[in-house]
């Protein structure tokens, strides 16, 4: 079992460690389950009440709160930055042995880079390049003329089409489609007609793909992720959309044709973006906003209702269906009270 010394871990970081700098540590566990074999973290003020009891070999936590902490710790200025870093000191994801699978099916003509692992019946179909020290896993199909760069990883049963870009350290998980056609129809004598979509996909440097998301080509030009953008799971896409660099998605989120969203910008769960639309920069959309118009200012942006009680919710509901009569019952109101106020006015000339 692979194991670190506090002092190890808090150089890391660029921590200061409080305590005992040579206990070892053996992986990472929540503050209120951590044992003496575990270092863990407080970075949401949700949890300081475990403080006081926790088992925990470590805490890596601010300045505010060390003089709390009954345990060794390591203080940092961001808690859930230091996190990540340590994180990857525990990763045990398996490493894939670099070589070709028997039962991969691979073109003639496809450019592999050096040092390349393909998994068990995945097909490379003709023009493919693939850089150096790319993984791709089990049950994937690349099409005709796709470009892997160096260092990315493809997990098991992922699709891309043809002509599709990723570039370097591009991180794709399970289910993920690339390149499949937008949603673009023309109705002609009652009958859908489909446009034909010419564009492509492509994608930066350093992007990471949750499962199951879904990027469309672009109907003519392409659809492009920028460098550093991280995509939860299951996020549709749509053609000719444009994320700018180092913005994160959280899951479910749909985003309509031809969107151009900013860069640096943190969207939660369930949004909606409807098409043509555009975010600038530096945009918070916090979970089920409904985007249906442009953002042209940066700030944080919500929309639609939050959870409450189903009674209550009844009762807010109906009130809403009724608020159209109300509107028109006051428009007439206010319009008897100008035609009073007129007379009154007439009646003192």
């Amino acid at each position: 079992m692979v194991s670190f010394s506090l002092r190890h871990l808090s150089d890391l970081v660029n921590g200061e460690w409080s305590g005992e700098p040579d206990i070892k540590i053996e992986g990472i566990a929540p503050l209120d389950r951590a044992n003496d074999k575990k270092i863990t973290f407080l970075f949401d003020p949700r949890y300081i009440k475990y403080l006081a009891d926790t088992k925990a070999a470590a805490v890596v936590i601010n300045k505010e709160h060390a003089a709390s902490c009954p345990v060794n710790f390591i203080v940092v200025s961001d808690p859930y930055v230091a996190y990540a870093i340590i994180s990857k000191s525990f990763d045990n994801t398996p490493i894939s042995a670099r070589n070709v699978h028997p039962s991969a099916v691979i073109d003639d003509s496809v450019k592999l880079g050096e040092n390349v692992s393909i998994g068990p019946n995945t097909s490379v179909y003709s023009g493919v390049t693939i850089g150096d020290n790319v993984v791709i896993g089990a049950n994937c199909v690349i099409r005709e003329n796709v470009t892997l760069g160096d260092s990315c990883c493809l997990h098991d049963s992922i699709s891309i089409y043809h002509s599709c870009v990723l570039g370097n350290n591009v991180s794709v998980h399970s289910g993920v489609v690339i390149g499949a056609d937008g949603f673009g129809i023309a109705k002609s004598e009652g009958r859908w007609l489909k446009i034909s979509q010419l564009g492509s996909v492509t994608i930066h440097d350093d992007v990471e793909i949750g499962a199951n998301t879904t990027i469309d080509r672009g109907a003519i030009d392409d659809t492009v992720i920028h460098q550093g953008v991280k995509l939860d799971n299951q996020i549709q896409i749509g053609h000719n959309v444009s994320i700018g660099s180092n913005t994160a998605i959280a899951g479910c989120t749909g985003i309509a044709g031809s969107a151009k969203i900013g860069k640096d910008c943190l969207i939660g769960g369930r949004v909606g973006i409807s098409g043509h639309n555009t975010i600038t920069d530096n945009v918070t959309l916090i979970a089920f906003a409904g985007v249906r118009g442009s953002i042209k200012k940066p700030g944080v942006y919500s929309g639609g209702i939050g959870c409450m009680e189903h009674k209550k919710w009844n009762k807010i509901e109906a009130r809403i269906k009724r608020l159209d009569s109300y509107i028109k019952k006051l428009k007439k109101l206010e319009q008897k009270i100008q035609v009073e106020e007129e007379n009154d006015t007439n009646d003192a000339d």
